[in-house]
């Protein structure tokens, strides 16, 4: 079962690296988000909490409720990212959360491209991932 859910991860890694996520509908009236602290999530989580956290978050992507969603993405947050994650995939991990935190969930299927930086910077995030979570991907 925990197979299916990384392999769910999978898909939402790629289709965040591939495209962007906005929030046009100017609610300024929501609580505290994930990205506010995202640049100051940890930088020495364990690669069991990583990607506990991230199976969690794809869990919270196959619901139709927001708030799942929206707890999954905090949690990501301040579990941040093992220690071996390089400078760039770190980036790509807070472009990550960012994107997804400013996704407007009732038009979660409209989003955007990212720009270059950002693009590389997912794609490297993507690929810190696959390494930090490999035994758990191969062994569930």
């Amino acid at each position: 079962m925990k197979r299916l859910a990384y392999a769910g991860i999978g898909a939402v890694l790629a289709l965040t690296v591939v495209t962007g996520c906005s929030d046009d509908d100017g609610d300024d009236g929501k609580k505290e988000s994930a990205a506010a602290s995202v640049e100051d999530a940890p930088k020495d989580a364990s690669s069991e909490d990583f990607c506990t956290a991230m199976a969690a978050l794809t869990d919270a992507t196959q619901g139709e409720e927001e708030k799942p969603f929206r707890d999954a993405l905090e949690s990501l947050a301040e579990v941040g990212t093992p220690a071996e994650v390089a400078d760039e995939a770190r980036t790509g991990f807070e472009v990550f959360v960012t994107a997804l935190d400013e996704l407007a969930w009732s038009d979660r299927a409209n989003i955007d491209p990212l720009d270059g930086d950002d693009e590389a910077a997912a794609t490297a995030f993507v690929t810190a991932f696959s390494d930090a979570c490999a035994e758990q991907l191969s062994t569930e």
